[in-house]
């Protein structure tokens, strides 16, 4: 899987994507959630909450 595949999906840029992976900023709420639908996850998953 590549940045630019996801990025592509979520419908922002690819270096956007790479700050978020990189932990340079948080996605906004919104994003949040698409992250968590296309990795088939909660968003308390992606947020370090469950395991």
């Amino acid at each position: 899987m590549l940045q630019r595949d996801v990025a592509d999906q979520l419908h922002i840029d690819r270096s956007t994507y790479s700050y978020y992976e990189r932990g340079k900023t948080n996605p906004p709420l919104d994003i949040l959630i698409k992250l968590a639908d296309y990795f088939g996850v909660t968003t308390d998953y992606l947020l370090g909450r469950e395991d």
